[in-house]
């Protein structure tokens, strides 16, 4: 006779008791390496179009002029050959209206793009995308530094947003409430909220 060895419900939900845990250990640690990636890749397109906007002030020795609101221009416009998007720059018309840009330019390109702001931000459907990162100038015009944009910001990317320093951290960043930001002509990138404003 043939004994049969079989495993009882008893053991089988035990079993399924500790795939259940082992998954649920497993998941925190997974978002929060895929949000850290996701940080790293907003960090290093933030880094990237400051010095590319650095480039654009070493050759023009100026920075790029502040742009009319809803129209295309300004920084983000200025910035695009020095960050290989001159197909992009040379297809768009500075001056014309955001609205009466062609769908295909409508889109923010994956440079300009946070990825932290883009799963933050509820998609609102606009003529164009809403501005990822935000420039501000130092009172003196002679420098600059490149920043998030805070959440509620709803500028399309090609009108170029700016802002102060001082209105910018009021305001709730996307990495936990704060900003990420690059200084032209400096490497590396810092971090900066509300609660513990550098300068």
């Amino acid at each position: 006779m043939m004994s049969r060895r079989g495993g009882s419900v008893v053991e089988l939900l035990v079993v399924l008791g500790v795939i259940a845990i082992l998954i649920g250990l497993l998941l925190p640690a997974v978002q929060k390496t895929r949000l850290k990636a996701l940080e790293t890749q907003c960090q290093n397109n933030l880094r990237q179009n400051a010095l590319g906007l650095s480039q654009f002030v070493e050759l023009n020795r100026a920075l790029p002029k502040v742009n009319a609101p809803s129209t295309v221009g300004g920084w983000s416009y200025d910035l695009l050959p020095f960050i290989e998007q001159t197909p992009l720059h040379d297809a768009m018309r500075i001056g014309s209206p955001v609205s009466s840009v062609s769908q295909t330019m409508q889109l923010l390109p994956a440079v300009l793009k946070c990825p932290v702001r883009a799963e933050s931000v509820t998609p609102v459907r606009t003529a164009m995308n809403f501005s990822h990162y935000v420039l501000v100038r130092d009172p003196k015009n002679k420098h600059f530094s490149l920043f998030d944009a805070p959440l509620g910001l709803t500028v399309p990317w090609a009108a170029s947003p700016e802002s102060t320093y001082d209105t910018l951290i009021s305001q709730q960043g996307p990495h936990n409430g704060g900003f990420f930001y690059a200084r032209g002509f400096q490497d590396g990138v810092g971090f900066v909220d509300g609660s513990r404003p550098v300068r």
